[in-house]
């Protein structure tokens, strides 16, 4: 698994059977199904930014994640998706409402509190 600690952070919103998010870069959208405890994104649309370097790497890394079945789990604010092979995939976070006994500072992008 792939880290990229100093690029906007990829995200994804799950709305019943639409997606949406960003690669870090650019923004997509995708029609979900789930047959637990797998999720398969189909109709997967991308509104081109061209990202460079570390930028285009997420998003690289983002997209041929989405184009293949998923397998997920859910731990407190964290969302883990697999591929077939359970080596490759994504882990995303939710921020945690402010004043949760669990709130942290967000990041920048550079890293710093």
């Amino acid at each position: 698994m792939e880290h990229f600690p100093l690029t906007a952070p990829a995200t994804l919103t799950i709305d019943g059977t639409e997606a949406t998010g960003s690669t870090g870069s650019s923004p997509f959208t995708a029609t979900v199904t789930r047959d637990d405890p797998t999720l398969t994104f189909t109709e997967l649309t991308v509104t081109p930014t061209y990202p460079e370097a570390r930028a285009a790497d997420l998003e690289h890394a983002v997209l041929e994640n989405l184009r293949t079945p998923l397998t997920y789990s859910i731990q407190s604010n964290r969302l883990e998706l697999r591929g077939p092979n359970l080596t490759t995939g994504l882990n995303l976070s939710a921020p945690r409402p402010e004043g949760s006994p669990y709130y942290t500072v967000p990041r920048r992008p550079d890293g710093v509190r």
